[in-house]
């Protein structure tokens, strides 16, 4: 072990240079989706479901998958109130 706070922050913990390598990766991520999906227009970008399935294994061979959904941590999920009691 090198030390008890051996920590990487974005940019080296300059927000200037993290704000960069954040939108340079985003713009990096928009090319290369240009580039496989053929377009230019992010709502016309399709993905495979079944490759973004949840696989658990070792029960994964059996077929055994979970759809995946982008949902908020389970924290919010657990503290979510329709009306005052």
């Amino acid at each position: 072990m090198r030390g008890p706070f051996a920590n990487r922050y974005c940019g080296k913990g300059k927000k200037a240079t993290c704000q960069q390598a954040v939108w340079a990766a985003i713009a990096d991520a928009g090319t290369q989706l240009t580039a496989s999906q053929g377009t230019a227009d992010p709502t016309a970008w399709r993905s495979d479901a079944v490759r973004e399935r949840i696989k658990f294994s070792p029960l994964s061979p059996a077929g055994y998958t979970m759809r995946y959904t982008n949902r908020p941590s389970g924290i919010q999920q657990v503290i979510s109130f329709r009306g005052h009691r």
